[in-house]
C-alpha cells in the first residue's frame, strides 16, 4: 500500500479528533446521557446552565449566640480583636532569645482576594513562636452528652514546608483564667488541625485522658488518616477542617466536607484508653541455664586436614608469558618534557614543583612497559576461614517471656468522651512558613449548625475559585474522574491519531526523499548542467567563508579515498588555503576510491593502563594530576602525614590574628584546628561558657598560661653538692624574698608549701583538662557483665557489632553473661575508646540503669585510688640514694 496521504490530511484528522473531544466534553458536562435522547427529544438543561452563571456574592456569615459556644468570621475587626488575646508568656525550655511569643498577628484579606470585606486572622511572621487565645461564649461541658463540633478554615498562602496550623481547645480550670499567659504548658483538652514537617504529614486529633484512679493525665494519638494529604499544604487554596465527636465515643474528620478519618475513641488511639488487664511480672527473670539458641556449631565437627586457612584468594597466572615486546626498561608514564613551572609557583607554599606525567610516546607502539608482573587468577585451592556447621540445639527451650500478672494500674473507662470541660480556644504556633490564614472558627454541638455556617462562608469561596480557575484541562480531569469510560474512549482516538501521523511521517516523507535521492544520482551520471550546481568563480571564492557558512555538500568537495582527508585538523583550521582546481586525469580511479581507509591506531583501553600501573607497583586514576599526586610517594599513608603537607597554621598565631577574626568562619576553623592540635578541646569546664567566641579566649588565655615558664623544684643531694661545689647558699632574707615572689608569680593550684621542720611535700595535681581516661579492663567486665543480663545483643550493637558477630556470641556461649563478658572483652582491645566513661554514658542511653551506676562506681573507686597515688612525697627515708633531699625554688 503506498501512502500519499499529505500534511494537510493530517491536520484535517487532528482537527476532527479535537471536534470529537470538545463535543464529549461538552454533552458530559451538561449532562446529556443516553437517556435524554428517548423519543427523539432531549431534555430541557437550561436551567442547570443558569445555574452555572450565576453570580457568586459573599456575604459574612449570621451569628446567632444560642446555637454557637464560639463562633468568629473575623470580617469585623474591631469586634473580632476585642475576643483575642495575644500572649504575653515564655518558653521555659529553650535560650532567653527565642523563647518569647512575639509573632504577629493581623487581620487582613487573603493575598488572592475574592471579595475585600472577606477577611481573616493571619500569622504574618515564620520562625518565630507565636499564640493568641479567646474565651468561649459559653462552656462546653462533655456532660450534656450533645456532640463536640469544631470547625475552621486554613489557607496555607505561602505554602508549608515545616510548622503546623492546628487548634487548641483548653481545659476550664485555674491555669486558663489568664489567657496572656498562654504557652505550650497550657492544658487543653482537645488538640486538632493539620500539621508538616518535611515528608512527615499529619493531621492531628489528640486528647489529654483523665485517669480515673490516680488522676494522671495522658495524651491520646489518633491513628493516622490513609488518604495522602500533600495537597492540602502545596495548592495554596483554602480548606475546611471538622472534628466531630459523638457521646458514643465515635468521631469523624472531614477535610473539605469528606471524611478523612473516623473511628472510636476506645479502639483507635495510641495509646489505648484502657491499659490492659495483665502485664509482664517484673521480678520474672530467665534462668541462666535456659537456651534460647536455635542452632548451635556441631559439636562433632572437626577441621579438614587439607583446610588451608592461610591460603591468598588470588594468586599469580603461572602460565602467563611476557609478551615480546614488553619494554621493561621503559616507564609507562614519564614528565611532560613540554611542561613549564609557572610564574607564580611558591616553593614554600607549593612544594618542590614538577612537571605533570604524560604517557611515554615509547609506549604507544609496544604491548607494555614497566615491570611486567603477571595477572591473577582465582586461587583454585581457597576456602577460607573453616567454621563449624550449625546443627539444631538439642537443647533449646525456645524463646524465652515473663509469666503474666495482673496489671495493678488496671482500670476500665467505658465514657472515655466525658472530658474536661472547655473553656477557650487557641493558636499556639511555630511555623518556617508566613502568613497562614485561620478563618471561620466556630465551636458548636450541632452538626447541621456547622453545615450551614461553611455553606455561606467556605462553599461560597471554593465555588468562585474553582469556577475562575476553570479551564480546558480541568475539564478533561473532571471528566476522566467522573466518566473513566468516555475518557478511555477518547484515549483510544488520540492513540490511533498518533499512531496514524507517526506511519505517515515515517514512510511517506521518507519515500519522498528517497525519490529526491534517486533523481540527484541519476543527473550525476550524465554531462548536463544542473540548476544546482555552482559556477566556478564561487568555487574558488574564499574557504574560511565557506566553512563559517557549514557548507560541507558532496557536489562542491573533491573524492578521496578516505572520507578522513575531508576533516581538517587544528593547524589546517588556522591556515587559509585556496583548494586547486581538480582534473579529470587527477580523479582517482575505482580502485583507489574502493581502497579501505588506513586503520588507526585504537586508543588505548583504560583496563591495560590499569593493569600495566598495577604490574609496575603504581596507581592510574585516569587524570596526570591525580596520577602523580598519588605516586608522590611509595607510602601514601606517610606521605599524607608528611610535615611538607602540614599547611595549617599555629593555633596560638590563628587565635591571636586580628585579620583572621574577621573571616565569618572564623570559629568553624579554630574549633578544627583545636581539635587537631590541642587536648584543650575534649576538656569539661566546670562553667561552660554560652558562645563559641568566649570559649576560643578562654582557650587562648590557656594556651598564654600554658607557655610561660613556671617555678621549677630542683631537687639535689647532699652528696652531690659537695662533689659538684654547686650547692646553693642563701642568707634568710633573701630566702624569704625570693619564696614570696614565688608564691605571688605560681597559679592557684600550683603554691608550694615550705616548712622549716617537717620533711617537704610537694603535691603534684594534674590539670582537669588532661585528666587521663579510665580504660575499661577484664575486671571490670567480670563486675558488670552479670548486671547487663539478657538485653546484652543492644550493648553490641551499640558498641558496632554486626548482627553476624553478635549470633556467633549467642551461639558459642550458653548464658547471656559469658556472651557479654566475651563480647566486651574483644571491644575492649580492639577500641581505643573504650573508657569507664563512655561505657557508663552508654549504658544510660540504653537505660540500663543498674549497670551503669556500678561502672560509675568503678569510676570513683578508681579516681578516689588514682588521686592518693598521684601525691609525690619528697624527703622520706625509704628513698634508693637514701640521701636527704633539699627543695630550692628559683
Amino acid at each position: 500500500m503506498q501512502w500519499k496521504l499529505g500534511g494537510s490530511s493530517a491536520a484535517l484528522a487532528l482537527l476532527l479528533a479535537c471536534n470529537i473531544l470538545l463535543s464529549v466534553t461538552a454533552d458530559v458536562e451538561f449532562g446529556v446521557d443516553a437517556d435524554d435522547f428517548e423519543d427523539g427529544q432531549v431534555e430541557d438543561v437550561q436551567e442547570e446552565a443558569v445555574g452555572a452563571d450565576e453570580e457568586l456574592v459573599y456575604e459574612s456569615p449570621v451569628i446567632e449566640p444560642k446555637k454557637f459556644h464560639f463562633a468568629d468570621h473575623f470580617d469585623n475587626v474591631d469586634e473580632s480583636s476585642k475576643l483575642w488575646v495575644h500572649s504575653q508568656a515564655k518558653k521555659d525550655d529553650i535560650a532567653e532569645e527565642i523563647s518569647k511569643y512575639d509573632g504577629i498577628w493581623s487581620w487582613e484579606s487573603p493575598q488572592r482576594i475574592v471579595w475585600a470585606k472577606d477577611k481573616g486572622l493571619v500569622l504574618k511572621s515564620k520562625a518565630k513562636h507565636a499564640a493568641i487565645s479567646a474565651r468561649l461564649r459559653k462552656q462546653f461541658d462533655f456532660k450534656t452528652e450533645k456532640p463536640l463540633v469544631v470547625q475552621y478554615e486554613v489557607t496555607l498562602q505561602e505554602g508549608q514546608d515545616c510548622g503546623g496550623s492546628y487548634i487548641k481547645l483548653l481545659s476550664a480550670g485555674k491555669e486558663t483564667e489568664d489567657l496572656k499567659a498562654f504557652n505550650d504548658k497550657t492544658p487543653y483538652t482537645i488538640m486538632f488541625g493539620p500539621d508538616k514537617c518535611g515528608n512527615d504529614v499529619k493531621l492531628h486529633f489528640i486528647f489529654r485522658h483523665v485517669n480515673p484512679i490516680n488522676g494522671t493525665i495522658t495524651e491520646k494519638h489518633c491513628n493516622k488518616p490513609k488518604n495522602r494529604l500533600d495537597d492540602l499544604f502545596k495548592d495554596k487554596l483554602p480548606h475546611l477542617y471538622q472534628l466531630v465527636v459523638h457521646p458514643d465515643n465515635s468521631f469523624e474528620i472531614r477535610v473539605d466536607h469528606k471524611i478523612v478519618n473516623e473511628g472510636s475513641l476506645l479502639t483507635d488511639f495510641k495509646p489505648p484508653v484502657n491499659p490492659p488487664a495483665q502485664i509482664d511480672d517484673p521480678n520474672d527473670h530467665k534462668p541462666e541455664s535456659w537456651d534460647e539458641r536455635e542452632k548451635i556449631p556441631d559439636p562433632t565437627a572437626s577441621k579438614p586436614s587439607d583446610w588451608d586457612e592461610d591460603a591468598p584468594p588470588q594468586l599469580p597466572d603461572p602460565d602467563a608469558v611476557m609478551p615480546e615486546d614488553w619494554l621493561e626498561d621503559e616507564p609507562d608514564m614519564i614528565f611532560d618534557p613540554t611542561a613549564s613551572k609557572p610564574e607564580d609557583w611558591d616553593a614554600e607554599i607549593d612544594g618542590e614543583w614538577e612537571a605533570p606525567l604524560v604517557d611515554n610516546p615509547v609506549c604507544e607502539k609496544a604491548v607494555g612497559c614497566g615491570k611486567w608482573k603477571a595477572p591473577l587468577i582465582q586461587n583454585p585451592n581457597y576456602k577460607g576461614k573453616w567454621r563449624a556447621p550449625s546443627i539444631d540445639n538439642p537443647n533449646y527451650q525456645g524463646k524465652w517471656s515473663p509469666r503474666k500478672i495482673a496489671n495493678p494500674d488496671f482500670f476500665e473507662d467505658l465514657k472515655p468522651f466525658r472530658m474536661t470541660p472547655i473553656s477557650a480556644v487557641g493558636l499556639e504556633l511555630w511555623s518556617m512558613s508566613s502568613d497562614i490564614l485561620f478563618d471561620n472558627l466556630i465551636v458548636t454541638d450541632d452538626v447541621a449548625v456547622a453545615r450551614d455556617f461553611a455553606a455561606m462562608s467556605f462553599d461560597v469561596k471554593r465555588r468562585y475559585i474553582d469556577r475562575e480557575s476553570d479551564s480546558f484541562v480541568n475539564k478533561v480531569v473532571d471528566l476522566a474522574k467522573t466518566n473513566p469510560v468516555v475518557a478511555g474512549l477518547i484515549m483510544v482516538v488520540f492513540v490511533v491519531l498518533f499512531v496514524f501521523i507517526t506511519i505517515w511521517c515515517r514512510f511517506g516523507a521518507a519515500k519522498k526523499e528517497d525519490a529526491a535521492k534517486r533523481a540527484d544520482a541519476q543527473a550525476k551520471k550524465t554531462d548536463a548542467p544542473q540548476p544546482d550546481d555552482a559556477p566556478e568563480e564561487e568555487e574558488e571564492s574564499d574557504p574560511s567563508s565557506e566553512r563559517a557558512a557549514g557548507d560541507s555538500s558532496k557536489e562542491s568537495t573533491p573524492l578521496s579515498a578516505s572520507p578522513k582527508k575531508n576533516k581538517k585538523s587544528d593547524l589546517e583550521d588556522n591556515v587559509e588555503t585556496k583548494p586547486e582546481e581538480t582534473k579529470p586525469e587527477d580523479l582517482p580511479s575505482n580502485e583507489e576510491e574502493n581502497k579501505p581507509p588506513p586503520a588507526k591506531r585504537p586508543k588505548r583501553p583504560l583496563g591495560d593502563s590499569l593493569r600495566d600501573a598495577a604490574r609496575n607497583g603504581k596507581f592510574f586514576l585516569g587524570n596526570e594530576n591525580l596520577t602523580r599526586l598519588w605516586n608522590y610517594s611509595p607510602d601514601n599513608l606517610q606521605a599524607c602525614k608528611s610535615e611538607q603537607r602540614n599547611f595549617l597554621p599555629l593555633l596560638e598565631t590563628y587565635l591571636e590574628s586580628p585579620h583572621d577574626k574577621i573571616d565569618p568562619a572564623f570559629e568553624w576553623r579554630a574549633l578544627r584546628l583545636l581539635a587537631r592540635q590541642t587536648p584543650h578541646f575534649f576538656t569539661s569546664p566546670s562553667q561552660p561558657s554560652s558562645k563559641i567566641s568566649d570559649y576560643l579566649e578562654q582557650v587562648r588565655k590557656r594556651l598564654i598560661r600554658d607557655r610561660e615558664p613556671k617555678p621549677t623544684t630542683t631537687v639535689s643531694s647532699n652528696a652531690s653538692e659537695q662533689n659538684n661545689g654547686l650547692a646553693a647558699k642563701s642568707t634568710p632574707a633573701e630566702s624569704e624574698q625570693e619564696a614570696a615572689m614565688a608564691l605571688q608569680e605560681a597559679e592557684p593550684e600550683q603554691d608550694l608549701e615550705v616548712e622549716d621542720t617537717d620533711p617537704v611535700v610537694e603535691e603534684v595535681e594534674e590539670d582537669p583538662g588532661h585528666e587521663k581516661s579510665l580504660m575499661v579492663t577484664a575486671k571490670h567486665i567480670d563486675e558488670v557483665a552479670p548486671l547487663i543480663g539478657e538485653p546484652w545483643m543492644k550493648v553490641g550493637k551499640k558498641i558496632g557489632f554486626s548482627n553476624d558477630e553478635l549470633l556467633f556470641y549467642q551461639m558459642e556461649h550458653p548464658t547471656a553473661s559469658v556472651a557479654c563478658s566475651k563480647m566486651l572483652c574483644t571491644w575492649i582491645s580492639e577500641d581505643d575508646d573504650a573508657t569507664l566513661e563512655n561505657w557508663a554514658y552508654m549504658l544510660e542511653g540504653l537505660e540500663m540503669n543498674q549497670a551503669a551506676d556500678a561502672v560509675k562506681a568503678i569510676i570513683e573507686r578508681e579516681k578516689s585510688s588514682g588521686s592518693s597515688a598521684s601525691t609525690v612525697t619528697v624527703g622520706q627515708p625509704q628513698l634508693e640514694d637514701d640521701n636527704d633531699v633539699e627543695v630550692l625554688s628559683d
